[in-house]
């Protein structure tokens, strides 16, 4: 293997622990948020990394304006 195939499969594993971890603090949203909890899931499922980023980003802003 080379170094840019090495490369690659980390950042493909650090991806997939990202998502993971980012569905897996979706799961964890109370009940009566299920359709939000539906649509950024299916976001991150279908854009890997950018759904994860794009929904750490909002989170922040709408904790930001709940404040």
């Amino acid at each position: 293997m080379n170094d840019l195939s090495v490369l690659f499969f980390i950042v493909i594993i650090a991806s997939a622990i990202f998502n993971l971890f980012t569905v897996f603090e979706l799961s964890k949203l109370p009940a009566k948020d299920h359709r939000y909890k539906r649509y950024w899931t299916n976001i991150v499922l279908f854009l890997p990394v950018f759904g994860a980023l794009l929904y750490y980003l909002n989170k922040r802003n709408v904790t930001n304006e709940n404040d």
